[in-house]
């Protein structure tokens, strides 16, 4: 599944970036530019991040900052 229309970044992408290493958003726009132009796919890069790596629901909020290239 394409998660990130933009860039054409699929699921199976993300999830090997979050498998090498991506701990936040800003990590997987530099890896492969995904969530780095419209913003559309932000939530599903919260949640895709939030399923690999365990979060205190607080910090849930502090992982959906981000910025745009």
């Amino acid at each position: 599944m394409i998660v990130c229309l933009c860039e054409g970044v699929s699921e199976a992408r993300i999830v090997e970036e979050i498998k090498q290493g991506a701990r936040t958003i800003e990590d997987i726009q530099q890896a492969c530019g995904a969530g780095s132009h419209c913003g559309s796919c932000l939530f599903l890069l919260v949640e895709m991040l939030d399923k690999k790596i365990p979060l205190a629901k607080s910090s849930l909020h502090d992982k959906a900052k981000f910025k745009f290239r």
